[in-house]
């Protein structure tokens, strides 16, 4: 989950998904090559879902952040002028996702804003 030149330092982070007995005998090993890996559960299927997830919120980021510059651009704005400014809105993504997932879990739906604010409120 980490761009190869961070593979095998301390923020790389590898999913694993299976037998829960193997992961904790090669663990050890694992995190050689990740210094976090992550046992997601038994379903085999469970790293490919995480990592699926984890891209695709990744990837509609970077469309943005390319978008953005693309808009201060044309009206003369450097990326490096608003690259600051973006920094306010990424810090408070962490705690937007840990809200929306509480109030998913709740039974409100990703799209219900006032759960979400709720649920961040405490």
């Amino acid at each position: 989950m980490v761009p190869t030149p961070l593979v095998g330092g301390p923020e790389a982070l590898m999913l694993y998904a299976g037998s829960r007995p193997a992961f904790e005998k090669y663990e050890t090993t694992l995190k050689a090559l990740a210094g976090q890996a992550a046992h997601l559960g038994e379903d085999h299927a469970l790293a490919a879902v995480y990592d699926l997830s984890m891209l695709d919120f990744f990837y509609a980021s970077i469309s943005g952040l390319v978008h953005a510059f693309a808009l201060a651009r044309e009206d003369k704005v450097a990326a490096t002028a608003l690259a600051p400014y973006l920094n306010t809105i990424t810090s408070i993504l962490p705690p937007i996702a840990a809200g929306m997932a509480t109030a998913i879990a709740k039974g409100h739906g990703a799209d219900d804003w006032a759960s979400t604010i709720e649920a961040l409120k405490g």
